[in-house]
């Protein structure tokens, strides 16, 4: 796996974006924090040196529009992520496929765009994607930030769906969607 920060000048502003390539196994981990592990660091886990950096797919996924929160199906060879929306302080979720090793422009997911949605997780099997939305839905509050699921109907996807967690029950000491990060998985 190779983890990416996007740029020096981020780097230098205190600012760090990072995006990930999948390893040898397909197996893709996403680092999107504040502190990054220094190139040539020795890796914890494995006792080797970090792997070096690279950009994923320059000017296709990596571009300069913000891309966020990876999220890869090795068997299918698709990568979802968030991306900003052009014009405002919105993001919308993408996706791209690896065909024979380079990847392919990534499209808008057809439900996607409209509100602030972040995060994507793709299932296992490739059926299911969870993502946080600050969507509209009836009695929830306005802007707030819930957890969502959508199915995949064949080669597309079927509308979105809210997940009712726990964190929305009548005795959670918080609504759904009143904390300012959104649900946790």
């Amino acid at each position: 796996m190779a983890v990416t920060e996007q740029s020096r000048s981020r780097r230098a502003a205190g600012k760090r974006r990072f995006h990930v390539s999948p390893d040898k196994s397909g197996i893709v981990a996403a680092l999107l924090c504040a502190a990054a592990i220094p190139v040539g660091s020795v890796s914890a886990q494995t006792g080797s040196a970090a792997p070096t950096p690279e950009l994923v797919a320059p000017g296709v996924i990596s571009t300069n529009q913000g891309e966020y929160s990876p999220s890869y199906h090795a068997g299918r060879g698709e990568l979802y992520f968030m991306r900003r929306t052009p014009g405002r302080f919105d993001y919308t979720l993408y996706m791209s496929r690896n065909v024979d090793g380079a990847w392919r422009t990534p499209v808008p997911l057809p439900f996607s765009g409209m509100s602030r949605d972040d995060a994507p997780f793709i299932t296992p099997d490739g059926t299911q994607l969870y993502f946080d939305s600050r969507r509209p839905a009836e009695n929830l509050k306005r802007g707030s930030i819930n957890l969502w699921r959508v199915d995949r109907l064949g080669d597309g996807w079927g509308e979105p769906v809210l997940l009712r967690v726990p964190s929305a029950g009548p005795d959670a000491p918080e609504a759904a969607g009143d904390d300012e990060f959104g649900p946790v998985v």
